[in-house]
């Protein structure tokens, strides 16, 4: 009997372990995912880059009142804070909100830095030494 329930606690210690694995993986990679998702959206509604840099990028993303100009509640800013925190944050007319933490690297890349009608996009997250990494690559809207 008492070899029994040994073997019963043993195989549960071992699959808690798994499945602490497994969702340490997942979330690493829903964190990396959803960050990828919320920029590609929102970049290919975008008609002009403002900033672009290899760890923040600032666009417009639309014109609301119709005027033809770029004002501040119209621009988007993703940008990765790295460090300690390592979290990527969107920034809409001054609010900001953090989309994922435990993101371990962020880099953005353009075809033509002084013109950017392409960015390509690479995100590695991670947690518990368990890493997603992906990589896209957008184009702007009408360019």
């Amino acid at each position: 009997m008492g070899i029994a329930i040994a073997v019963i606690f043993y195989a549960y210690i071992a699959s808690t372990r798994l499945l602490t694995i497994e969702y340490s993986e997942a979330d690493a990679s829903f964190s990396a995912h959803k960050v990828m998702e919320y920029m590609i959206g929102d970049l290919r509604k975008s008609p002009q880059v403002i900033t672009a840099n290899p760890q923040n990028i600032t666009f417009w993303y639309q014109d609301l009142n119709n005027n033809g100009t770029v004002e501040s509640n119209e621009t988007i800013t993703y940008s990765w804070t790295g460090g300690t925190i390592d979290a990527v944050t969107k920034t809409i007319g001054g609010s900001s909100v953090i989309l994922a933490n435990d993101i371990l690297s962020f880099s953005l890349t353009y075809e033509t830095p002084s013109a950017v009608k392409l960015v390509k996009i690479v995100i590695t997250a991670g947690k518990n030494n368990i890493l997603s990494t992906l990589e896209s690559s957008v184009y702007l809207r009408n360019m």
